[in-house]
């Protein structure tokens, strides 16, 4: 099954089975979207969202924008993800998914809370990049044609496995996270050019942090949520029912 096999995956590569171009696509989508959230820090919606927070559960967790102020590794990733995504530089791939605005804020928040390595980050990085591409190949049609935001509806799913195999997660509490994560997919093309745009992407971010929390808090999830027949996150965005 889908989930089951990217469950695996996520939660089995190692730093050493990383290609050296795989190394450095990873150091350059982590060095770039940085530098591009830094870029739009003063942009309104990224002070509209950190003004959001106002003191619900504040914790000192993870730095938001990469100051002095911090906050729970979620909500850290939400205000660095729409802040990234705020300015519309940062790097696009397959499907024109914005990959890194999505696992950069949330692998930088949780290793920031863990102490990880950098190793360990580009490591859970590749996970859920690869992860994303193979899902978002399964599918010859283009999900904006249908209305969806490519980006907000991967990007849950992606940070889920990145963080699992950042966490050390084994395949089972991988796969619940996953599937845990297909249930917070969403997010429509007619936000587009408002606020709302980087507002998804960020909340797709820290649902993946959600995820990822519940999964190892236990939480039960289907064992095959990308890939049921006729009930699947898949299935449901597929523009035309063609997704493989």
């Amino acid at each position: 099954a889908l989930s089951r096999s990217l469950a695996g995956f996520a939660s089995g590569l190692r730093y050493e089975h990383l290609p050296a171009r795989a190394l450095a696509a990873v150091r350059i989508g982590m060095a770039d979207t940085v530098g591009v959230m830094l870029s739009g820090i003063d942009m309104p919606v990224s002070r509209h969202v950190l003004a959001s927070l106002g003191t619900r559960g504040l914790k000192d967790e993870a730095r938001i924008q990469l100051g002095t102020e911090t906050a729970s590794v979620a909500d850290a990733t939400l205000v660095n993800a729409v802040t990234t995504s705020s300015v519309v530089f940062d790097d696009v791939a397959f499907a024109g998914c914005h990959t890194s605005t999505v696992l950069m804020p949330a692998l930088l928040a949780e290793g920031e809370r863990i102490g990880a390595s950098g190793k360990q980050v580009i490591q859970a990085y590749a996970a859920g990049y690869e992860a994303w591409a193979r899902l978002a190949e399964r599918d010859p049609d283009s999900y904006s044609s249908k209305g969806w935001h490519a980006t907000a509806c991967f990007g849950p799913s992606a940070v889920a496995l990145a963080l699992a195999n950042l966490r050390g997660f084994d395949e089972g509490t991988t796969l619940r996270a996953l599937g845990i994560a297909a249930s917070m997919s969403g997010g429509i093309t007619a936000s587009f050019d408002t606020d709302v745009g980087p507002f998804q992407i960020g909340r797709g971010a820290a649902g993946g942090v959600l995820a990822a929390q519940l999964a190892e808090a236990g939480m039960s999830a289907p064992a095959d949520a990308l890939e049921r027949s006729g009930r699947g996150m898949l299935v449901a965005l597929s523009p035309k029912g063609a997704v493989d």
